[in-house]
């Protein structure tokens, strides 16, 4: 994302197939654990009385946006970047936000070029895709930009 003209070099970069094999693998993964994971929880529920009926998944992006996390451009060069990504990591932890939450209340933070960026691999891939891509594949694609 530094320097000028990634929004075109964003456009000519091809995502192999290699790639989105690994992220529909990824997805249908998720998919299995969350279903595990939502079935054991009402079993668990079932059997506990106890419980105050409250699944808590993490944050909404109103709390997200509450704890004001800081936008990025893109324009700022790769130390802004990498600052970005730990001040986000630190408003993720104070907020509890659930991992599958990440990279979507995340790019909600970018603008200018960055949305630029981000808008065309949403384009490419998909809005399900890339909002369930890991917070390390996302950092990982923004590095790599």
């Amino acid at each position: 994302m530094v320097g000028r003209g990634t929004h075109t070099r964003a456009c000519k970069k091809p995502i192999g197939a290699a790639t989105i094999k690994m992220m529909v693998d990824r997805r249908v993964n998720k998919a299995i654990a969350e279903y595990e994971a939502s079935r054991q929880n009402s079993e668990t529920s079932e059997t506990n009385n106890g419980s105050h009926g409250r699944n808590n998944k993490g944050c909404s992006f109103k709390t997200f946006l509450s704890c004001h996390p800081h936008t990025f451009k893109g324009t700022e060069g790769a130390v802004a970047m990498l600052r970005w990504v730990e001040k986000a990591e630190s408003v993720f932890a104070m907020c509890e936000c659930a991992d599958e939450n990440r990279v979507k209340y995340a790019t909600g933070t970018l603008e200018g070029p960055a949305l630029t960026w981000w808008n065309t691999h949403v384009q490419t891939l998909g809005l399900d895709d890339t909002n369930s891509m890991t917070w390390a594949d996302f950092t990982r694609l923004l590095q790599e930009e």
